[in-house]
């Protein structure tokens, strides 16, 4: 399981490797915004396609550790 909190701070660790990180965020009908899918772009061993959050965090947990 993961947060937004540390989805953002494992796309910091991508970012300082020099990866591209675009965070794609939806409003869902209360009006509450939330992470919809995350790109990375340029990081070694991750693929460029959107992921959604969970598959991104395991993937950068791994990529960034």
């Amino acid at each position: 399981m993961t947060d937004r909190k540390e989805l953002e701070a494992l796309a910091a660790k991508a970012r300082q490797k020099g990866a591209t990180v675009i965070i794609n965020e939806a409003m869902d009908d209360g009006g509450s915004l939330f992470i919809e899918t995350v790109q990375v772009i340029g990081l070694k061993g991750c693929g460029t396609f959107p992921m959604s959050p969970i598959s991104c965090a395991e993937r950068l947990r791994e990529l960034t550790a």
